[in-house]
């Protein structure tokens, strides 16, 4: 499971995992985006916000593996540590992507050469508060993550290195 902030890389790593190992994906944002236009069409933050819905999204990941017994991953924004059970933790590797001791500009920088076409769709005021938000929700998270006892991973700077160490504890387990 790859969990966290938005736009921490973690569909970027869940690629890096298909492409070496064929684990199919799932991409929660596209679930979200069918769930608000077929059933409910609540904002993003309204359904990141709802216990029934995080337990959807987790529920998808728990049938895709059971049922179709695959390797899979999930990426998603809309599962908190909180929401992690003893038996997730026993049953799964987790990690959790933010980003921390990094500056709202340099992280809108780093978003402007590694995703255009997000960086695009906003105005820079927008873009700014996305960043100090993000900034502030990884530290919120990675609080969580310590006190439930869950891996978080800063993807703010040396992702590749990261990415490769990261590889590497997933290639043991």
């Amino acid at each position: 499971m790859f969990l966290g902030i938005s736009r921490a890389r973690k569909s970027t790593f869940s690629n890096i995992l298909h492409e070496k190992y064929s684990y199919n994906i799932i991409h929660a944002d596209m679930i979200k985006a069918s769930y608000q236009k077929h059933i409910d069409n609540k904002t993003s933050l309204e359904l990141k916000n709802n216990i029934d819905y995080r337990l959807f999204i987790k529920d998808i990941f728990y049938h895709e593996v059971k049922y179709n017994k695959t390797n899979c991953v999930i990426d998603t924004v809309d599962i908190f540590p909180e929401d992690i059970t003893d038996s997730d933790k026993e049953n799964y590797l987790i990690y959790f992507f933010g980003y921390l001791n990094i500056e709202w500009e340099e992280l809108i920088d780093i978003w402007k050469k590694t995703d255009l076409e997000f960086t695009k769709k906003f105005a820079e005021e927008e873009l700014i508060a996305k960043a100090k938000r993000g900034i502030e929700n990884s530290k919120i998270i990675k609080d969580k993550c310590e006190k439930y006892g869950l891996v978080f991973i800063d993807t703010a700077y040396n992702r590749d290195e990261i990415f490769k160490k990261l590889l590497s504890n997933i290639d043991k387990n």
